[in-house]
């Protein structure tokens, strides 16, 4: 699961000179790579993929991006990373490997991405704990569902939230008023992939903020508890995605692993 999509921005320089602002709009000219080479691909779910022969340097405009050389891929015949049922197109990801050396924002509402180097920018919202794994760069964030305390990954990159099969039969079985359905349903088709169910649940705290309700889809028992779990800091149940991250702004001190929150209404 990547962090963060570079889809369709125009971006402007703010001071000071070691950040970035990104606002919605049409174009991405301005996310340059530059002495950019490939060797043999790679295939991997029915995508290829090319290893750069030499390190590209890649650029936010004049925000230069550092980047490890063995953590570079290459997209090979597609010009657009999102699954077919995603809107718009992005040309690229920055994962979280790459974004755990800044601190940056996501506004969602005000349509605005920024990215600072540490130290620069002032925080503001509510304040939560974020640790941060390594090497991957995953932020891990909790969210409380009808009153019990479960651990998510903060993925900016997927579109819908996402729990273990095992969560969502869980409170299916605790709250059978809440909506549920077979396969994907609305918004959630847009993360393609395979889904098992979609519920909405409608007891959810982000730390002291009340979620008006918690879309989710359920995937395979074992891909959050074992396998993402193995690459956070400590064992989650689920992604928490855009479905739920578009109502706030979300401020990730990934260097001092500290989250902060504003909800729109509060904007």
């Amino acid at each position: 699961m990547l962090i963060a999509l570079i889809a369709a921005l125009a971006l402007t320089l703010v001071p000071p000179a070691d950040a970035v602002r990104v606002q919605r709009a049409v174009r991405t000219e301005h996310v340059r790579v530059v002495d950019q080479a490939t060797v043999p691909l790679m295939h991997e779910e029915g995508t290829d993929f090319a290893v750069p022969t030499t390190q590209p340097r890649v650029f936010v405009k004049d925000f230069p991006l550092e980047l490890n050389p063995k953590r570079v891929l290459v997209l090979v015949g597609k010009t657009n990373m999102l699954p077919p049922a995603a809107p718009g197109s992005a040309e690229g990801m920055i994962p979280g490997h790459v974004l755990a050396q800044y601190h940056v924002v996501f506004d969602y509402p005000a349509a605005l991405f920024t990215i600072a180097r540490t130290g620069v920018l002032k925080p503001k919202g509510s304040a939560m704990d974020m640790p941060v794994s390594k090497p991957q760069g995953f932020p891990r964030t909790e969210l409380k569902v009808a009153g019990t305390t479960y651990g998510f990954l903060l993925d900016t990159g997927a579109s819908f939230t996402m729990v273990s099969e095992l969560v969502l039969s869980s409170w299916g079985s605790a709250h059978p008023g809440w909506p549920r359905d077979s396969g994907a349903v609305g918004d959630a088709k847009t993360l393609g992939g395979m889904t098992i169910e979609t519920m909405t649940a409608s007891d959810a705290e982000w730390g002291s903020i009340p979620l008006k309700e918690l879309g989710v889809v359920s995937q395979r028992a074992g891909t959050f508890e074992k396998y993402m779990s193995g690459m956070m800091t400590t064992p989650i149940g689920g992604s928490l995605a855009g479905n739920v991250l578009k109502h706030f702004r979300v401020e990730l001190d990934y260097p001092n692993q500290k989250l902060y929150l504003t909800p729109e209404a509060a904007k």
